[in-house]
C-alpha cells in the first residue's frame, strides 16, 4: 500500500460505505498504529497505556496514520495534497462492531478487533 511523504498510509475511497470501511481497515492494519485487542476490544498503546478504541480514538488514529490523495490548484499550477480521511458514524460503527448499523448485516473482514494482534 502506498504512503504519503510523511508516512501515512494512502487509501482510496469510492463512496461505498462497506468497501470504504474495508479499505480503511486495511490501511490502519498496514500502518504503524499501535493497535491491539484486549478483552475482545481494540485498544491503542499510547505512552505505555492501553486506551480503549471508540469513535474519538479511531478518528485520531486515522488522522495520524491514514490519508487521501487529492489534486488541488495552487495559484496557476496543480499540486498533490494529502488530507486526513473523513468518515461518518456508519463507517466508524462498521469498523468497531463488524456490522452495518443500517442493515444489521456482517461486514466482510469483521471488526478491527478481529484483525489486530492480541495484547
Amino acid at each position: 500500500m502506498p504512503k504519503t511523504p510523511d508516512g501515512r498510509m494512502l487509501v482510496r475511497l469510492n463512496g461505498d460505505p462497506i468497501a470504504d470501511a474495508g479499505a480503511i481497515a486495511n490501511a490502519i492494519l498496514e500502518s504503524d498504529a499501535d493497535l491491539f485487542v484486549a478483552d475482545d476490544r481494540p485498544v491503542l498503546l499510547d505512552n505505555g497505556v492501553l486506551v480503549p478504541v471508540g469513535g474519538k480514538v479511531l478518528l485520531e488514529v486515522l488522522a495520524k496514520h491514514v490519508a487521501v490523495k487529492h489534486l488541488a490548484m495552487n495559484g496557476e499550477k496543480w499540486v498533490v495534497t494529502y488530507t486526513p480521511v473523513t468518515i461518518d458514524q456508519r463507517i466508524i460503527s462498521m469498523l468497531l462492531t463488524g456490522r452495518d448499523p443500517r442493515t444489521g448485516e456482517d461486514v466482510k473482514g469483521g471488526t478491527l478487533a478481529s484483525r489486530v494482534p492480541k495484547a
